[in-house]
This record gives C-alpha cells, sequence and structure tokens, in this order.
C-alpha cells in the first residue's frame, strides 16, 4: 500500500534529540503513541482519500479485473431482474374483482360457450365475457400476444384498457378488424387502417385483419397485443370445434366473495365432461407465466449464485491486498495512523473498488435492456421491456455490501497488527 507524499510535521513540530556540531545529522525523535494519533486527527482528510485511491490503482490489472467481474454480475442481476419483472407484470396489475374460469385439466382445452349464461346466473357474477388464444406468427417469426374476443363484453370488463368511442365502435363494426395496444403498433410502426396479416399455428391459414384501434394501458405488458373478433374465428374453424371458448372472465360484485363466487361457479360444472377450475385473475394471470417455467425461482436461483461468486472474488482480492500490505501498514502506524484509520482505508479501498464495478454495471445494464426492448422477438415474448430504476438502487446497495463484508476482515487484521508483526510479514 503506497503511503503517498505527505510532507509530515512542519519543521517547527518536530523534536529533535538535540543540535550537535556544524554539519552533523540531526535526528528526529520518534513520536510516541498519542502524538501520533494528534497528527493523524489533523491530516487533511483529502490527502487520506487521495492515498486511498492510489492505493486501489497501484496493481491496474488486478483492479481493472475485479472492477469488470463486479460490473459483469451487476448486469447479470438487472437482466434477470427486468425479466422477472417483465414476466410477472400481469400479475402485478391483476385486479381482486375479476375472476377466470378455464378447464380444470389445463387451459389449453376448451369449453362450450353454453357456459356463459350459467355463470353470469351466479349469485355475486355481475358481467362474463370469453375469450381464446391465437398465437399467431406476424411476419417471418414474430409472435406476441393475441386474442379472440367478444368486444362488447370483454372492453366493458377492463375499462383500464383506454380505447377512443369512435374507434371502439369502428373496431365492433368490422368483423375483420382487431385492435392493438399502443407498444405493439409503435414497435412496428402500424397505424389506423393498416392491413396486419397473421399466420396461424393453432388456428392453420393466412389470417387478414384491418386494425380499427390503437389503446392504451397501465403498463407496456398491457400494450402489447392484439385483439379481434371471436365471431370471426368461431365462423373460420371446422365446424365441430365451433361455440368454444378458451377462458371465461368474471366480474363480480364484491372482491371479498371472490373465493365463494370462485366455488359456485365449478360446482355448476362438477362431473361433467368440461369441469372447470375458477381463479382469481392473479392466479390465471401466473398460470399464463408458468408456461415458461418457474421462471421467478430461476432468476432467483441464478442471482444468488452470481452475487455469492462475485463476492467470493472480491473478498480474496481484498485478502490478498491485505496480505501484500505488511510493510504499508508498518510504516503508516510507524507515521502515526491510528489502527482505525488502518482499517478505513482497506475498508474504504473494497467500498470504492466494489461500487466502481457496480456503477459500470449499471450503465452497461441499462444500455442491454435498452438494446433488447428494441427486438420485437425478444420484446414481445415479455410484453415490452422496462428498465426500472430500482433496480439499479438494488444493484448498488448489493455492490455496497460486498464492499463491506469483503474489506472488513481483512481491514480488522490488517488494523490489529503491530509494527513488529507487519515487518516481519514482508518478503
Amino acid at each position: 500500500m503506497g503511503v503517498g507524499r505527505w510532507s509530515g510535521p512542519s519543521s517547527k513540530d518536530r523534536r529533535c534529540i538535540g543540535r550537535g556540531a556544524p554539519g552533523e545529522r540531526e535526528e528526529p525523535l520518534a513520536l510516541n503513541a498519542r502524538e501520533g494519533e494528534a497528527l493523524a486527527r489533523v491530516r487533511p482528510p483529502m490527502r487520506l482519500w487521495h492515498l486511498i485511491l492510489r492505493n486501489a490503482w497501484r496493481n491496474k490489472i488486478r483492479t481493472l479485473l475485479t472492477v469488470l467481474s463486479i460490473a459483469v454480475a451487476v448486469v447479470v442481476f438487472e437482466l434477470l431482474f427486468t425479466i422477472n419483472r417483465a414476466f410477472s407484470a400481469g400479475v402485478e396489475l391483476s385486479r381482486a374483482d375479476r375472476l377466470a374460469t378455464r378447464h380444470k385439466a389445463s387451459i389449453v382445452f376448451w369449453l362450450p360457450l353454453s357456459y356463459v349464461q350459467r355463470i353470469a346466473g351466479v349469485p355475486g357474477v355481475q358481467q362474463v365475457s370469453w375469450g381464446n388464444w391465437f398465437g399467431g406468427v406476424y411476419g417471418e417469426r414474430d409472435q406476441f400476444a393475441q386474442f379472440a374476443i367478444d368486444p362488447e363484453t370483454y372492453l366493458a370488463i377492463y375499462p383500464e384498457w383506454r380505447l377512443p368511442p369512435e374507434q371502439q365502435q369502428a373496431f365492433m363494426a368490422d368483423r375483420t378488424g382487431c385492435i392493438a395496444g399502443k407498444y405493439l403498433a409503435d414497435q412496428y410502426g402500424w397505424k389506423i387502417g393498416d392491413q396486419i396479416p397473421l399466420r396461424g399455428t393453432i388456428y392453420p391459414g393466412l389470417w387478414k385483419f384491418t386494425l380499427r384501434g390503437i389503446y392504451t394501458g397501465r403498463s407496456t405488458a398491457e400494450e402489447a397485443a392484439l385483439m379481434f373478433q371471436w365471431k370471426l374465428l368461431d365462423e373460420q374453424v371446422p365446424e365441430n370445434f365451433r361455440g368454444r371458448a378458451g377462458w371465461f372472465v368474471e366480474q363480480i360484485a364484491d372482491p371479498g366473495q371472490a373465493a365463494a363466487v370462485a366455488r359456485r361457479i365449478d360446482a355448476l360444472f362438477s362431473n361433467s365432461a368440461y369441469e372447470t377450475i375458477t381463479e382469481t385473475e392473479k392466479a390465471f394471470n401466473q398460470s399464463f407465466a408458468s408456461m415458461f417455467g418457474n421462471v421467478q425461482l430461476l432468476t432467483l436461483i441464478i442471482g444468488a449464485a452470481v452475487v455469492i461468486a462475485i463476492l467470493m472474488v472480491a473478498a480474496n482480492t481484498m485478502a490478498m491486498v491485505a496480505r501484500e500490505r505488511g510493510r504499508d501498514v508498518a510504516i503508516l502506524k510507524t507515521l502515526g495512523f491510528p489502527n482505525r484509520q488502518v482499517f478505513f482505508m482497506i475498508l474504504a479501498e473494497s467500498t470504492l473498488v466494489a461500487l466502481a464495478g457496480g456503477a459500470i454495471g449499471c450503465l452497461l445494464g441499462v444500455w442491454m435492456i435498452d438494446t433488447m426492448s428494441r427486438v420485437p422477438m425478444i420484446a414481445n415474448l415479455l410484453g415490452g421491456l422496462n428498465f426500472n430504476p430500482l433496480t439499479a438502487l438494488y444493484a448498488l446497495v448489493i455492490c455496497l455490501l460486498i464492499g463491506l463484508f469483503s474489506g472488513y476482515v481483512p481491514g480488522r487484521r490488517a488494523a490489529r497488527l503491530s509494527v513488529v508483526e507487519a515487518l516481519r510479514r514482508i518478503t
């Protein structure tokens, strides 16, 4: 650890053994512990930070590699955190006054449309609508959320989707019309009146829709979908597949009675050929996210592994630094640096390196998330990627903790070394 350049106490403050013959060298008297601490207290703080910066930059290659390793970890953390939020965006935006009914076995199985009237008669249910997942491909391979819905009832149950009245009327009047979220329309540059061709996967064939409206939602996750009239889908499928819905959505009067209403709905169709399971909108959206696996658990495991690995790297680096600084610690203590300042210098150095890596990682993470959000296939699959400033704050807090933990033990050990013990470690 370089000690920098410090002029020491002024000549007036020097204590000498005595003046010898003319030309004889004067020997300064060694400072005792109390006088050394007094000098340490008057040492300018900026000079101490200058010393910390020089020490951190002494081994440039090692410092750069440590900073870059922490930066990479922060980038991974930000990407995982952002992707996790994108998958769970629909869950977070769920409302308590909506239920969803699907086939008991799986959401991929359809239900008879005749269930609508029976569900509407259940006490506590105010309104019922239905929809189907379409699963078409736009262009070469772009996919995004596509639903066949009943416009009148579905849009009434989802008032947070704001669609101008004239566009809503045009959508309802055009059997081949569709509406798209603002995020999706901006992604592809769609305008009102544009024709949007989709190549069906679940429902084969080339389907052409005319864009009649662009709606806005509470987040890009809600604005990354295209919806068209369920009647068109029902007319085009084979006759033995007509009159089927993928799920039903119910608006209830009292969210506190959601569980009771759900039980009443499922009781209507128990022991039938098409048994149902009714759940809250949050649980229903979670079932969509679970089709990709337990993403939240996966990101948690990967994120924890990355943080632990980088903590070990940073701790090992600071342990090496402390071992190499035996002579520096001896010199510092000889010059009057108290134990607490030796401890603070090593702790500050490790924290500075960790925060530098965190700051670089945050900037790289913002750039990578912005780049990924411009790739339609990725952004549409995740319902839009948005960088959350809280993600950067969490990353910096983690880096701060890494710096403090990795520098605490080496700093304590260095502070407890006596001058003689520190000199003995010099090789």
